[in-house]
């Protein structure tokens, strides 16, 4: 989450940027949809409290779906 000196709040993913300018990628679905805020009128940057997993999204599993998932997620790469 990026706070600006406009008062704007931008929640995405980083898309990279540079010297003076950052790129922000604020829709999971529209990975190619980038923002641009320039980096001076950045007054504040955090992680979000939430995550970009849909609510809801792990019911739609089942048991062993879910155990696969925890297997994939633990193995190393």
């Amino acid at each position: 989450m990026i706070e600006t000196d406009f008062g704007l709040v931008i929640a995405g993913q980083l898309a990279g940027g540079d010297a003076a300018m950052l790129a922000i990628a604020p829709d999971p679905l529209e990975p190619t949809q980038i923002r641009r805020v320039p980096r001076k009128s950045i007054i504040a940057r955090h992680s979000s409290p939430v995550s970009i997993m849909p609510e809801g999204l792990l019911d739609t599993l089942e048991r062993d779906e879910i155990i696969d998932l925890l297997s994939y997620l633990e193995t190393p790469r």
